[in-house]
């Protein structure tokens, strides 16, 4: 059975006193587990929503669970990832076309000519970004100007 002769003996030993109802398993030394087994489960199907989802926003979502913020966070992590999405513009396909007819019309001008640029994107339309708890397997979906 490629086990030890000692864990062999004890399983003899505990079907002699107690037949074999005895050779189940034992419970386990400690405390047992906090939450439900469907804890898991919750956390997920929340992390699947939108939302900068912190320890204590999930701790609120789920009902205020009977377990504090350290636990919690110990049952997200078996599920989850801690990271800051990125947001990243797609790319315009006729960029480098366009950049290098600028280029063209920069150099064709003299060499005292004064440019004036002004980017047409502003900071302040595009949301605050922070770090929150997301699924492996999803990629955060942050919404910016022009995208629906």
């Amino acid at each position: 059975m490629e086990c030890d002769p000692a864990t062999v003996r004890r399983w003899i030993g505990r079907c002699n006193t107690g037949g074999v109802d005895a050779l189940a398993d034992l419970p386990g030394p400690g405390r047992p587990r906090l939450g439900s087994a469907r804890l898991t489960e919750r956390i997920t199907a929340l992390l699947q929503r939108p939302g900068p989802w912190t320890v204590p926003r999930l701790h609120r979502h789920l009902g205020r669970p009977r377990l504090s913020h350290r636990t919690l966070y110990r049952r997200v992590r078996q599920v989850a990832v801690w990271r800051r999405p990125a947001l990243i513009a797609r790319g315009d396909r006729a960029r480098a076309g366009k950049v290098a007819a600028i280029t063209r019309r920069l150099r064709a001008l003299p060499l005292s000519t004064v440019v004036w640029v002004a980017d047409e994107t502003h900071v302040h339309l595009l949301p605050h970004i922070r770090a929150g708890w997301t699924l492996p397997t999803h990629r955060p979906h942050i919404p910016t100007p022009g995208k629906k």
